[in-house]
């Protein structure tokens, strides 16, 4: 799933499936909700399940845009992009 931080393009991205980008996407470039550590099981898997379909209902290109700026972002400090 690290493919994205070595591919060579965005047109490279472009050859994964609409649901590994998806992933990557959700994994990577969203944000979790402020609160989200305190909530209970059943709750975190409601939140994520409703995040993932949303996000499978974004364009393929805006998941490669997305992935692309989440590369070209330094790391942060404990070494992760997000």
């Amino acid at each position: 799933m690290e493919y994205y931080l070595f591919a060579p393009s965005a047109e490279a991205l472009s050859e994964l499936s609409t649901l590994s980008l998806a992933h990557l996407y959700f994994v990577k470039v969203q944000a979790k909700p402020a609160g989200y550590g305190d909530m209970d099981a059943n709750e975190k898997q409601s939140w994520n399940r409703y995040r993932m379909q949303t996000i499978r209902k974004k364009p393929k290109s805006t998941l490669i845009q997305a992935l692309v700026e989440v590369v070209r972002a330094p790391p942060t400090v404990s070494g992760y992009y997000n």
